[in-house]
């Protein structure tokens, strides 16, 4: 197994390619669907082989990808596999099977089926291998869409939409305001309510004062630092505009206090539907205090307090429009508040939080919008576990995630015992149930100290009052409790805890954890947090009824009788089918009973009888229908018929108020109220039972459920792809032909390559020739002869091609010693106006020494890099020369903002940052050690310019394939770079067509050419109109293209006059290019002056020359016709030039 000598090649293939990649990026493009393979090595039965997959007999492709190779030995001890055996429920349906799989015709919805399969062998049969299903409507899974089987390149490519799930839409529009104050204040203005002078300030130096994204922030004082001076605030600062309020609205900002040890400042959001220039139109709305670690230790402005993000709902002002002031106030004596990245969110619909009937929350990050009431008002309450280190602790492990929630009672920071009463509080009300849980994890922070006391409390009422809260549940904590030791943060056990809310059902409520009645422990904490609901069964089914559940009494008397429930079709709408049917067993008996649909005071239709036996069994008993019933929007009458009258079988309980839950039918009566018609204050005490899964009604009754998917099956002319669902959403049979007929059929749920659960219906498709007939683009053409006109495609008349750089291309050292750091360079914008219209497509890097890591471009940013738009992997060597790297995409160069190119590593103990001299510019010298905070390299003593450039062009290249090209344009508001016209596979280009005419409705075909450029000979003097198109052929079938735009226009056409040369003596006169949009060239024997005037008869240039060739700067001037008179030794000429 180690020489290649000893193998035999046994099976080949070769893997076509999708599109021709020519011009991209190896790596850049989606790779090729996987596609199962497989060779039969019975040739070499009874014998042990050694097995290789040889990658061979190919060049200059890219990488070849394998994975899960198996190997089956269907043929143990020489047998011969030949063929299987199918059975349906004991019945053979299919015996020599050669492929493993088999379909099933004729089968009923909803029936349960047994499939054995037989493997039968040249010396015996196997084993038999079972699996009990149940046929499910494919009608109701939802199919692929948009199925197309193109035939190209030799091959049948198919693509296809999976189902998705459609979001739900927003009931209005929402537009969201934001603020950085990277650019100042950004229109908001101030109000010093207390007159002291002091007011909200813009700050840009995050080394000072770090802000919680770009380099600046707001902040408001409570100290001034400066005279050493407490200072009691009471500062607003104002939005920039009145915002027209709707639901849902609110307004979030990002605060931290500067310095932890001086924590506790107070702030809030305050609302004025008048001024904004008056604090007495202000409301304050919502209010915060920030908690750390206090204690007015040390110096102030040592280090900031963890960033927290605060959201002030705006609903109460619907309709109205406002203006929204931050406010700080109601302290003095800590140090600063910082504010950065604010948002206002303008609509919404509903609200953001409309009550949920299942939830759960994990508190890995943050908060997750739960609020908090500290009523005994000791200025501690729950926080967070990232926020464990302002409170003097450490945060230990949490039941799952990253992140639990905290409350004390005892503060180890300040070393105090406290006696809370904190009330964590859900951020959304609860839609109880009958059976809603209310469930969470719990464990004290140490073993100790562990008798912490908590509960559960509900308010109907509001979530910011404890007073409206009730506690229906509490819980201590029992461990250890020693009280040794120094709390030392060994935790006892998480527990789960349960509240069953029932008793609110029908209710929205607001939900709470208590940690209150404990005193001197340490820390409860709290995490996993899950509102389960108690609506529906693990098969989403509800139960309809107008009874109370408690048996009041048996109605009966006439041997025949029938007695029922209507339940309103209002009222049971989304529910899904009936499916199964409740009934009281007060007393041993049997019937039958009908479900009917429609009618308003009698059933409508019967559509279900079935029959049923009770047993005195004195409870409910459910009885299932043996086929679903739909709805279908109408009445559902729940009927059950008795010829056992004497025995009182109509169980009913006390009358609970509504007339459909108690219809009797008699002989010679019909259909009436029993309350009415036989003054009986009763309601029957029957059920029915509604399941969304088995379909009905539901207002997505035709949308087919679609969770689960595992991929598709795929057939070819009825027989199976393969055997395995196929992921993704395509597929490339290489073997495919036009005609042929594909089938696809989506796999629902189960275990993947084992048993599914369901397939939806067959969508199919023939195969055919699909060409993609793309127009070439910017045509142009100008007369380059006596009777000569040249065209070309795709026209670039002043091609760039630069390298941007600071440094002096002499290597003097590299810059290295912390394990990670960033260096780069940064462009200015207004160095690059020459290069509007380019592209940046490489760059370059001083290979100094071995390393590895990302190259960085970022558009913005004039201390430090704004958006980053490109970030790609680089590796080096230690060469000792320039490397260049091609991005990935070409990025475009806007002269209206700033570029920077920078690498990032965390191998910098190679010291991999090559420089040069320094050569002066402080742009050619950024470092960052966090790629937040930049510094000029100077900074650190050191006198050097980083060797690393840019390359800028405005050149596609013939070598690009037509219609591979890759345009990109650059979103400045949220520094994305996106594809303008995403590279796509076209067919095979045959050539291009070259019509020419006297007018653009009246051309035709004088030639074709398979090149970009074509020469028009012959031409007699006169205007003439050229136009191209581009032929396509794909298996056997043709295409021609739209003509292409002319070079700066939207035409499709140009327009060419053709002149003698020799015009009354001027000899080889040539003007190029013509049209133009920058400079001409004018060249003719012995010119000794040029005039140019405009269309009014203006002299816009008189040049006295002495010459063969001169070059005319038009793009000086206006789009237009422009004469030029050219005066020679031996005549006169005057041409047109047109600037575009």
């Amino acid at each position: 197994n180690t020489s290649a000598a000893d193998f035999t090649t046994v099976s080949e293939w070769t893997i076509g390619a999708k599109v021709d990649a020519k011009g991209a990026a190896r790596g850049s493009r989606e790779q090729t669907p996987w596609v199962q393979y497989e060779v039969d090595l019975s040739e070499y039965a009874g014998q042990s082989v050694w097995i290789a997959i040889r990658h061979f007999n190919c060049y200059d492709q890219f990488i070849l990808l394998v994975d899960d190779i198996e190997l089956t030995n269907a043929a143990k001890d020489n047998r011969a596999l030949q063929g299987y055996t199918v059975m349906l429920d004991g019945a053979i349906v299919a015996e020599g099977l050669e492929v493993p799989y088999f379909q099933h015709e004729g089968l009923v919805d909803g029936t349960e089926y047994t499939t054995t399969v037989i493997a039968s062998y040249s010396m015996g049969d196997s084993d038999e291998v079972s699996y009990t299903w149940r046929k499910v409507t494919e009608d109701i899974f939802a199919p692929v869409t948009d199925l197309a089987a193109d035939y190209k390149d030799e091959a049948v490519e198919l693509t296809w939409s999976l189902p998705k799930e459609e979001e739900e839409p927003d009931p209005s529009e929402t537009t969201t305001y934001s603020f950085g104050f990277e650019n100042g204040m950004e229109g908001w203005t101030l109000i010093d309510a207390d007159g002291d002078g002091y007011n909200w300030n813009h700050h840009t130096n995050p080394a000072s004062i770090p802000s919680h994204s770009g380099n600046a922030c707001i902040y408001s004082e409570s100290y001034d630092l400066d005279y050493q001076i407490p200072l009691n605030p009471d500062n607003y600062i104002v939005s920039p505009q009145k915002y027209a309020v709707t639901a849902g609205s609110k307004i979030t900002f990002w605060a931290c206090a500067q310095d932890e040890s001086y924590p506790y400042e107070h702030f809030g959001v305050a609302v004025s539907t008048g001024s904004n220039t008056s604090a007495s139109d202000f409301t304050t709305i919502a209010e915060w205090d920030i908690t750390g670690k206090g204690g007015k230790q040390g110096s102030r402005g040592e280090r900031q307090t963890t960033w927290i993000k605060y959201t002030a709902e705006l609903d109460a002002y619907a309709g109205q429009e406002v203006w929204l002031a931050l406010r700080h106030f109601d302290c003095t004596d800590w140090f600063y508040l910082v504010v950065d990245d604010v948002e206002i969110t303008v609509g919404g619909g509903d609200g953001p939080n409309p009550p949920v009937d299942g939830m759960s929350w994990s508190f890995d990050n943050d908060v997750e919008g739960w609020t908090t009431i500290n009523a005994n008002g000791d200025d501690h309450t729950w926080y967070h576990s990232t926020e464990a280190g302002n409170h003097g602790t450490l945060a230990v492990d949490s039941h799952s995630g990253t992140g639990h929630m905290m409350s004390e009672s005892f503060c180890n920071l300040t070393w105090a015992s406290m006696e809370p009463d904190d009330y964590l509080v859900a951020p959304q009300q609860i839609a109880v149930s009958n059976g809603t849980v209310f469930s969470f994890w719990a464990c004290s922070q140490d073993e100790n100290y562990a008798n912490e006391h908590f509960g559960v409390a509900v308010s109907t009422a509001g979530n910011t009052s404890a007073a409206d809260f009730t506690t229906i549940s509490e819980w201590s904590i029992n461990a250890k409790s020693s009280r040794e030791g120094d709390r030392s943060l060994r935790a006892t056990p998480w527990v789960k805890y349960e509240v069953n809310l029932s008793e609110y059902a029908g209710q929205n409520v607001w939900v709470a954890i208590r940690h209150f009645d404990c005193y001197d422990q340490f820390i409860l904490l709290v995490d996993d947090v899950e509102v389960t609901s108690g609506s529906k069964d693990s098969r989403e089914g509800t139960w309809a009824y107008y009874d109370d559940g408690t048996l009041y009494d048996g109605i009966g008397g006439p041997t025949s009788f029938s007695w029922g429930i209507k339940l309103r079709a209002a009222d049971i709408e989304g529910l899904g089918a009936l499916t199964k049917v409740s009934i009281f067993d007060r007393v041993a008996t049997s019937g039958t009973f009908d479900i009917c649909l429609g009618g308003d005071n009698a059933p409508g239709e019967s559509v279900h009888n079935q029959s049923y036996t009770l047993t005195g069994a004195n409870d409910f008993v459910e009885i299932a229908l043996s086929e679903a019933v739909s709805t279908n929007g109408e009445n559902v009458w729940i009927v059950f018929n008795t010829n056992d009258g004497v025995n009182y079988p109509a169980s009913c309980c006390v009358n609970t108020g509504d007339a459909d839950g108690r219809w009797i039918y008699l002989d010679g009566d019909g259909w009436f109220d029993v309350l009415t018609g036989a003054g009986l204050d009763v309601t029957w005490m029957i059920r029915g039972y509604f399941d969304t899964e088995a379909g009905g009604d539901d207002d997505d009754d035709n949308i087919a459920p679609i969770a689960e998917v595992l991929g598709v099956m795929i057939y070819k002319n009825g027989e199976l792809v393969s055997s395995k669902p196929i992921a993704g959403e395509s597929y490339t049979d290489k073997n495919g032909l036009v005609g042929d007929e594909y089938c696809v059929r989506v796999v629902y749920g189960g275990e993947p390559d084992q048993t599914y659960y369901a397939m939806s219906n067959s969508v199919c498709a023939e195969a055919d020739v699909t060409i993609d007939c793309v127009a070439p683009v910017d045509l142009f053409a100008e007369q380059t002869g006596n009777d000569e006109v040249t065209l070309k495609l795709s026209y670039n008349p002043n091609p760039v091609g630069d390298w941007l750089y600071y440094d002096n291309g002499t290597n003097e050292d590299a810059i290295g010693g912390p394990a990670s750091f960033y260096w780069g360079i940064m462009f200015p914008s207004e160095s690059l106006a020459a290069y509007e219209g380019t592209s940046m497509t490489k760059v370059s890097l001083f290979d100094y020494s071995a390393s590895s890591g990302d190259i960085l471009i970022y558009y913005g940013g004039t201390n430090a890099p704004g958006e980053l738009v490109h970030s790609q992997p680089y590796s080096v060597s230690g060469t000792g020369a320039f490397v260049e790297f091609d991005l990935t995409a070409a990025l475009p160069i806007d002269p209206t903002m700033n570029v920077w190119i920078a690498f990032s590593t965390s191998q910098g103990a190679s010291y991999p940052a090559a420089v040069s001299a320094n050569t002066g510019d402080p742009n050619g010298r950024w470092i960052s050690m966090d790629g937040s905070v930049w510094e000029d390299i100077v900074s650190y003593g050191l006198s050097n310019t980083w060797m690393m450039r840019a390359y800028v062009t405005n050149a596609k290249g013939e070598a690009v394939a037509l219609g591979a090209i890759t345009d990109y344009e650059y979103t400045a508001s949220t520094g994305e770079v996106k594809a303008a016209g995403a590279a796509r596979a076209t067919s095979a280009l045959s050539h291009y067509n070259v019509y020419r005419g006297t007018s653009e409705n009246n051309m035709t075909v004088i030639g074709e050419t398979s090149t970009k450029t074509y020469v028009d000979s012959d031409v007699a003097e006169g205007t003439y109109y050229y136009a191209m198109t581009a032929v396509y052929e794909e298996g056997g079938e043709t295409c021609e293209s739209d003509p292409a735009n002319a070079y700066g226009s939207d035409e499709t056409f140009v327009v060419v006059t053709v002149t003698s040369i020799d015009e009354n003596g001027v000899e080889g006169m040539m003007i190029y290019p013509n049209p133009t949009k920058d400079n001409v060239t004018i060249s003719a024997e012995g010119i000794e002056r040029i005039t140019i005037t405009n269309a009014l008869g203006q002299v816009m240039l008189d040049r006295v020359v002495n010459s063969d060739s001169e070059i005319l700067n038009m793009g000086q001037y206006e789009a237009g016709v422009y004469m030029v008179r050219i005066v020679t030794a031996n005549g006169v000429a005057t041409e047109r030039i047109t600037v575009l």
